[in-house]
C-alpha cells in the first residue's frame, strides 16, 4: 500500500519575497502610470523651455475642454484646424478670432463653439499662432516665430 501524494494546503497564505516583488511590482506600476500622466500636457513644449505659451494659454482658457491634438471631440482637433486654415491671411485670421470670441456653429458639425467674450484678443492671436503652427503629421508643433 502507497500512501497519498500530500495535496498542497490552499489556506496557506504565500510569504517571503515574491509577496514583496508582487507588491513592489504594483507600486511601481503605479508610480510609472501617474508619471505618464503627469507629462502628457508636457509633450508639446519645446525641451528646456517649460510649456509653449500657446499650450499655457489654452490650458487658463480650458480650450482642451473640447479640443485635443488629434481626433474630433467635441470640437475639432488642433491638427484639424491647422489643416484647414493653415497659410491663413490676416482677413481671415481676424475672421477666427471673431469666431472664438462670438462662438458659432455649423463649421464642423453640429457642436457649437461657445463664445469667449472673456478671453483676451491678444490671447487669442497667441493660441491661434500656436493652432495654425501645429503640425499635420505626428510630431510636436513647434512655437511660431516671434514678431
Amino acid at each position: 500500500m502507497t500512501s497519498p501524494t500530500p495535496q498542497p494546503d490552499s489556506t496557506k497564505r504565500v510569504s517571503g519575497p515574491l509577496v514583496l516583488l508582487g507588491f513592489a511590482g504594483i507600486v511601481l506600476a503605479l508610480i510609472v502610470a501617474f508619471w505618464l500622466l503627469s507629462q502628457a500636457s508636457r509633450r508639446r513644449a519645446e525641451p528646456g523651455q517649460g510649456l509653449a505659451p500657446g499650450v499655457k494659454l489654452m490650458q487658463q482658457h480650458r480650450c482642451y475642454t473640447c479640443h485635443h491634438d488629434d481626433g474630433q471631440f467635441t470640437g475639432p482637433s488642433l491638427r484639424q484646424l491647422a489643416e484647414r486654415y493653415r497659410g491663413a491671411d490676416a482677413a481671415q485670421v481676424d475672421t477666427l478670432v471673431a469666431k472664438v470670441r462670438e462662438g458659432g456653429q455649423g463649421n464642423w458639425g453640429r457642436s457649437p463653439m461657445i463664445p469667449h467674450p472673456h478671453v483676451r484678443e491678444a490671447d487669442i492671436r497667441a493660441i491661434l499662432d500656436y493652432i495654425l503652427a501645429f503640425p499635420t503629421d505626428s510630431t510636436p508643433p513647434a512655437e511660431p516665430p516671434a514678431k
